[in-house]
């Protein structure tokens, strides 16, 4: 209120976000200097109990032309709004149609998305993880596919943040736990080769996460498909944890004490210290970011950060997994480091269960099943969630 005139309008629009209307405004340079005033009001620290505190704001701004509604002016400034996150937050953006455009889409992928399982949209793919040492398939990660009726296959960094921001993400990662959990309990039935060994793991979202009906629905997937706790792993990125750490954390004990696995998922690109490991503990396996994973023969930066959590794991007494692995060379570097388990297009794409039944029956996964980026559009790391569960944000 202090860098506003006493005409001006604050209103606090929903959650942390919060709308100015300023009457009078001649132009976009009129209007980015007010944009500059709010920005630099925020950027001041705010002192809670004797600590300081810093935050940062994104702006996103409509100029009237008269004629819009009132709706209209706010949906427009929220789309300039997340369109500023977008692009890396702390900064202002102007609407534009181009705008529009992305909120037409945004709204036809969430009307699409609230039906997509009762139309059977949805399907789970699954890709293997193997033993470097033997090529042996020790597990499989699921992964989300939405097959719109009019957009076609869309990618999950386009729907999974849609599915977060609006709860969507709860229902839908409900029917993909218990999807993969009744998958298990198939391969099972059928007698496959080895399925009685095979881990299935499954992405789990921020939202999900820090959701209290969690744990319950974990129980009930693995009791209802009828297979044992341990069968089932559960993956989160370090972003999720972080989010409500204390909350995380007695999700986490509380799932360990049903019997499930835990992962940290895209380990290395979050803010996981040493310490927060020790208190993330029962986790029992950590998966290395394909980034990393990637650039290890070339850069010897990634190379030593493989070989740095490599190491850690083994101190911590967990599993490590690399993720991404799509070469000869790079199967050699990570067997050569000392890491045990793998996965990536190197070994198998992402697939449905026949093309993972025809894996089972297979004594050695070392030998590529397919050439390594022969789909250029594919995202070997994608799911349910980046975030995942997101990005990052394309994970669930």
């Amino acid at each position: 209120r202090r860098v506003m005139r006493p005409r001006d309008v604050l209103a606090r629009f929903g959650g942390d976000e919060f709308t100015f209307c300023f009457e009078k405004v001649d132009d976009e340079r009129h209007a980015r200097r007010i944009a500059e005033r709010l920005g630099s009001a925020l950027r001041a620290p705010f002192v809670i109990e004797g600590e300081s505190r810093f935050i940062t704001a994104s702006l996103g701004i409509k100029l009237s032309r008269g004629e819009e509604t009132p709706e209209a002016l706010l949906a427009d400034a929220d789309a300039a709004m997340y369109r500023a996150k977008e692009l890396g937050k702390a900064r202002a953006e102007f609407f534009d149609e181009t705008m529009r455009q992305r909120v037409v889409e945004r709204l036809e992928l969430e009307t699409g998305l609230r039906d997509a399982i009762e139309r059977g949209q949805l399907r789970v793919e699954y890709q293997p993880a193997v033993d470097l040492r033997s090529g042996e398939m020790v597990g499989v990660e699921a992964l989300l596919r939405w097959d719109h009726p009019t957009l076609g296959t869309v990618p999950p960094d386009r729907f999974i943040p849609i599915a977060e921001r609006t709860g969507l993400i709860l229902p839908i990662g409900e029917w993909v736990l218990r999807e993969a959990c009744n998958q298990v309990a198939r391969w099972q039935e059928d007698g496959a080769a080895r399925s009685s060994e095979l881990t299935m793991a499954v992405n789990v979202s921020a939202r999900q996460l820090l959701s209290d009906e969690l744990v319950g629905v974990v129980r009930s997937a693995f009791q209802d498909a009828g297979i044992p706790p341990g069968r089932l792993c559960l993956e989160v990125t370090e972003s999720a944890v972080i989010a409500d750490p204390d909350a995380a954390l007695e999700t986490l004990r509380e799932l360990a004490e049903l019997g499930v696995g835990l992962a940290i998922d895209d380990f290395g690109i979050g803010y996981s210290s040493l310490g927060n490991l020790r208190d993330l503990l029962p986790v029992d396996v950590l998966k290395i970011d394909r980034s990393f994973v990637s650039g290890m023969n070339l850069r010897s930066e990634d190379h030593a950060i493989v070989e740095s959590v490599l190491q850690l794991a083994k101190a911590l007494g967990v599993r490590a997994i690399a993720e991404g692995v799509e070469t000869v060379d790079q199967a050699d570097a990570l067997r050569d480091l000392g890491c045990v388990y793998a996965q990536g297009y190197h070994y198998a794409r992402p697939g449905k269960p026949t093309a993972v039944d025809e894996l089972l029956g297979r004594e050695a996964l070392n030998e590529p099943l397919a050439e390594p980026g022969s789909d250029p559009t594919a995202d070997p790391s994608d799911g349910m969630g980046a975030g995942g569960f997101e990005p990052p944000t394309s994970r669930v």
